[in-house]
């Protein structure tokens, strides 16, 4: 049995009371105690209300209950509506609660009704003890109103300014210092759930921060891999010829504008730079793709202007092209719903469409119709009916009849009309000479009379006499005017049985003979060549040499150069595959062919059978033209690709110097400094050669001086250049001088150089033996002769044999030099002249002594030895830290930073733990220019190793190990004007420097817009690269 309640609700079972009594009693059982209320009140929390709903058990004795929680309860609360005053158990409720308790102790709520009305009477009033004024004290009945909470109001507003009223009663505390409290607690609860919610808040901000940080990086880095893709997809194109679609390529890899979070990788700057030819100069023959033009499908057969300035197409889908070369503009485009049967480009102002049935003629570069030409007869125009001069045109129309006219307007000079015996009774293989006095055809192409001949015609439009020849032949290939006198018949005996392509999908390879017979029309003779093929014809070439009264004449892979006059065979050539085409572009007699392989080779000698090959172009070419730009077409490609002899950099300038002037030969040597470019070259004379040195202000970019060494015995042997000390060192065969730019002096040393001696870094050695005894005698002196040392090693295990047996290296920062005598490598104290040997491992490389290489850290504190295979890392005091092989290759240069040791070798740039030895890191390197001596320096700001084979300058961007720009011809890079310094070809062999400046990401995109123009992309390829 319970034995106490915090309070006893009496009411009657009536809803509104029911519904206000569970309420009441929910309420004051969850009432919260503000925390430092407790310990200063009689109860620190109300636990249990009595309510005879919930609390009266099911039996018979429900007095006894009630009773019995009515004497353990502490507070009677009476739920007061209009009910109230008809309950008996209310009534009784109260007198008995009273009867163990005081008025004081029992609290009332209106549910309804004034409390006049509701509150049961005996609640009403109260006896009250008083002293009349006789001093008796009487006992009266006095009004009272009992401690009521109002629940008439809505019940979200009683709760909270009613019922504390009930709760501090019971609590035995004031009503305000309740709500007082209750108030800062609130408070508190208030701040903490801002607090938790502001908590949560910035919780879930982090967390959604860190997601869209998570998401932006990994968003970046798909950009960041989308921009590698396209670069390397750029330099593929490139590759290929495609420079307009690398271009832009290489564009959609960098960011577009401020707002395009595209990161700029160092592939894709690589990508841009080769493909705007940023920092490229004229290095003679350098053929490089220019532009790639492109056809909406497959070309299908292109033409030029003589001069190459205007390219014309034919693509598969009969859609003809112009464009300018010079500009790459699309000058016109002409969809046609007749295939066309050629093209041709007969001068610079006009663009002839052959048809079937007619010939249309349109203005270069409008496009307009000229005019148009169609025959009265039914013949169908084949490719050969077409023949052009200067001013006309000559049309085979068929039924024997040649029609000239006016290439201008189109208008009708002349017909002429040929009898014909033959059993086709054409004209065929119809060819008008260049002044167009003469027109050539023969009677059949093929015999079939069962003789081995046919006839050749040549009629002369003057005099209207017609010359006949008889050749022997099956089938007459062709009929080409070399000159207004010269005929080229080609003819051969085994048509069937010839290699031929057949189409751009199939070739049948057989071997085969052509015969060519030229025949002198004003003298009167003819002679034949044959010449035997054994790749497939994609053509018959037949071609002047007029500076050597000579003709080219080629099929498949057979080429040979005939004298023009008797037919001699002046060169015969077989070729890697069949000839496209040829020229003799230098009007040299030295003919270039390309070749379905994608190989352009040139002949080097006109004595010798012997060509030049380089293997530059598209492969499986199908159609090309040479000039001072070359054209190549691959098979189903749908791009014209044209190759530039020179490419050089537009932004390239020489250096401000008197006309005419070089620097002189490719044979050169180079230093520089801060302020100065010294070069020495080797001019050739017919007499002697001689040295030429010139001194360039690199602030200014002019020339600043220049002298000719006359008496300088000129040999590319022993023949350098350096900067020690803050002078410039020339060193020749036998000689050396100091080069003062300052004062424009140059001063020889009078110091004689024997044969074998070695230099590094501003000392000279030379090793003395006399071969018979086994001490080694070492003259160590400065390049000006001073600071003389001799050392002498004894106990030289096998005699000296020179040169080959000794290398020698001098670290500056050291103080050390290092040698390599034989099979020893010592190491030699340049203050005390003090040497040490140190060990090498057994499979150390000493029959290759000339690839030793030795470099050290700025501080000395590491050293590095390779011969060429192995390297060998140790400390300053020479004790060994580690090995490392690089396999497969010959290790070239070294250069120590922090700790990290970067090594050139094998193709590659290795970056290695300069305390472990651990491979970190490579890249691989566009190609490394062997046998020079190497500089290597950082850029700290940008991360960016530079690395100088002189003339070639690799930059590297170590964020990413990757080679940023490969820069030929290179003399130097200042960093004060931010420029490179190159040299560009004159000729052959003779240079002029001139100046680069060091382009910035923008301004490479802004080169690459210019070349690029108005060109779009095509769909096919955006859609390829998904752009």
């Amino acid at each position: 049995m319970i034995d106490f309640y915090n309070a006893f609700i009496s009411y009657r079972h009536a809803p509104l009371d029911i519904k206000i009594a569970e309420h009441i009693q929910k309420q004051l059982e969850h009432f919260h105690v503000p925390h430092k209320l407790k310990g200063e009140i009689k109860h620190d929390r109300i636990t249990r209300i009595f309510r005879d709903k919930d609390e009266l058990p099911i039996t018979s004795d429900l007095t006894e209950t009630i009773t019995n929680a009515l004497e353990n309860s502490e507070y009677l609360i009476v739920i007061c509506s209009t009910n109230t005053k008809e309950s008996m158990w209310v009534k009784r409720e109260i007198q008995t609660f009273l009867k163990t308790h005081t008025k004081d102790q029992i609290f009332t709520v209106l549910c309804d009704g004034e409390p006049q009305d509701v509150i049961p009477e005996e609640l009403l009033t109260g006896e009250k003890e008083i002293v009349d004024a006789f001093g008796c004290t009487h006992r009266i009945n006095v009004p009272v109103e009992p401690l009521s909470c109002d629940y008439r109001m809505p019940k979200s507003r009683a709760d909270k300014e009613e019922l504390p009223r009930l709760a501090a009663g019971i609590l035995g505390c004031s009503y305000d210092e309740l709500q007082r409290r209750r108030r800062q607690y609130k408070m508190r609860r208030a701040a903490a759930v801002v607090a938790a919610a502001f908590a949560g808040v910035m919780a879930f901000g982090g967390y959604m921060l860190y997601s869209r940080i998570e998401i932006n990086k990994a968003y970046i880095e798909s950009l960041r891999a989308r921009s590698v893709y396209l670069a390397n997809e750029s330099r593929q194109l490139l590759e290929d010829g495609k420079r307009a679609d690398s271009i832009q390529l290489a564009l959609a890899a960098l960011p577009a504008d401020k707002k395009d979070k595209t990161p700029e990788t160092a592939q894709a700057i690589r990508a841009i730079t080769d493909a705007t030819g940023a920092y490229t100069t004229n290095h003679g023959l350098d053929i490089k793709p220019a532009w790639n033009f492109k056809c909406k499908y497959d070309v299908k057969s292109t033409v030029t202007s003589d001069d190459l300035s205007y390219l014309g197409a034919l693509d598969s889908s009969g859609n003809i092209y112009c464009w300018d070369t010079t500009t790459t503009a699309l000058v016109f485009e002409k969809a046609s719903f007749e295939e066309p049967v050629r093209i041709d480009m007969p001068n610079v102002e006009t663009f002839v469409i052959t048809y079937a049935h007619k010939i249309e003629a349109y203005n270069i570069p409008s496009g307009k119709l000229m005019w148009t030409y169609k025959p009265d007869t039914t013949t169908s125009f084949m490719k050969d009916h077409i023949q052009f001069t200067v001013s006309d045109v000559f049309a085979n129309i068929g039924d024997s009849k040649i029609v000239q006219f006016s290439l201008r307007d189109g208008t009708v000079r002349e017909t002429y009309a040929f009898k014909q015996d033959s059993i086709l009774n054409g004209v065929f293989n119809p060819a008008v000479s260049p002044d167009g006095k003469k027109i050539a055809y023969s009677d059949d192409n093929m015999v079939f009379d069962g003789s081995d001949s046919t006839t050749i015609h040549i009629y002369n439009t003057e005099t209207k006499k017609d010359i006949t020849h008889k050749i022997k032949t099956k089938y007459m290939e062709d009929l080409v005017f070399i000159d207004n006198d010269t005929l080229c018949a080609v003819s051969t005996m085994d048509f069937v049985n010839t290699s031929v392509s057949y189409s751009l999908a199939y070739d049948e390879l057989k071997p085969g003979t052509k015969t060519f017979t030229f025949y002198r029309i004003n003298e009167d003779k003819h002679w034949s060549q044959d010449l035997v093929y054994t790749d497939v014809s994609m053509g018959v070439g037949v071609k002047a040499l007029p500076s050597r009264n000579a003709v080219l004449c080629y099929v498949g892979n057979a080429v040979a150069v005939f004298d023009l006059t008797n037919g001699n065979e002046l060169n015969r050539y077989t070729t890697s595959s069949s000839v496209i085409t040829a020229g003799d572009f230098n009007k040299d007699g030295l003919p270039e062919f390309i070749l379905r392989h994608g190989e352009y080779v040139a002949a080097r000698s006109t004595t010798a059978n012997n060509l030049a090959s380089f293997n530059v172009l598209c492969n499986n070419i199908t159609s090309g033209a040479i000039g001072n730009v070359i054209y190549a077409v691959s098979r189903y490609s749908t791009d014209i690709i044209s190759y530039n002899r020179t490419i050089q950099d537009d932004e390239w300038k020489a250096v401000k110097a008197p006309s005419g002037f070089s620097t002189g030969s490719t044979a050169q040597v180079f230093d520089s400094n801060e302020e100065y470019l010294v070069t020495a070259s080797i001019i050739s004379s017919d007499d002697k050669s001689y040295i030429r040195v010139s001194v360039i202000d690199l602030n200014s970019g002019k020339l600043s001086y220049t002298e000719d060494l006359k008496d300088t015995n000129a040999s590319l042997t022993n023949f350098d250049m350096d900067y020690i000390d803050g002078k410039f060192y020339l060193l020749t065969e036998n000689d050396t001088y100091l080069i003062d730019p300052d004062k424009d002096k140059i001063t020889p040393s009078n110091l004689e150089l024997e044969f074998g001696t070695m230099r590094s870094n501003g000392k000279l050695f030379f090793c003395e033996s006399d071969y018979t005894s086994d001490e080694l005698t070492v003259n160590i002196c400065n390049y000006d002769g001073s600071d003389k040392d001799d050392l002498t090693i004894p106990d030289i295990e096998e005699s000296y044999v020179g040169y080959t047996n000794f290398n020698a290296f001098y670290m500056k920062n050291m103080n050390k030099a290092f040698l390599f005598i034989v099979d020893t490598l010592y190491a030699v104290d340049m203050k005390s002249m003090d040497y040490e040997e140190v060990d090498l491992p057994d499979n150390w490389d000493f029959a290759n002594i000339r690839n030793f290489y030795v470099t050290s850290s700025d501080d000395g504190s590491r050293v590095f030895f390779t011969d060429g295979n192995t390297v060998i890392v140790t400390d300053g005091s020479l004790k060994e830290l580690f090995t490392i092989n690089i396999n497969g290759g010959t290790t070239e240069c070294a250069v120590f930073r922090n700790d990290r040791i970067y090594i050139v070798g094998n193709g590659y740039l290795y970056a290695y733990d300069s305390n472990t030895g651990d491979l970190v890191n490579k890249c691989e390197m566009k190609y490394f220019t062997k046998g020079y001596e190497t500089k290597a320096w950082f850029d700290e700001k940008e991360n960016h190793l530079y690395i100088q084979a002189e003339p070639v300058l690799y930059i590297f961007d170590l964020d990413s190990m990757y080679e940023l720009a490969c820069i030929e011809s290179v003399y130097c890079y200042h960093k004060a004007t931010d420029r490179f310094y190159c040299f560009s070809y004159l000729g052959s062999s003779e240079v002029i420097p001139g100046y680069i400046k060091h382009y910035s990401v923008k301004d490479l995109i802004e080169k690459a817009k210019g070349l690029i123009g108005d060109t779009p992309l095509d769909d096919a390829t955006k859609s390829k690269y998904g752009l």
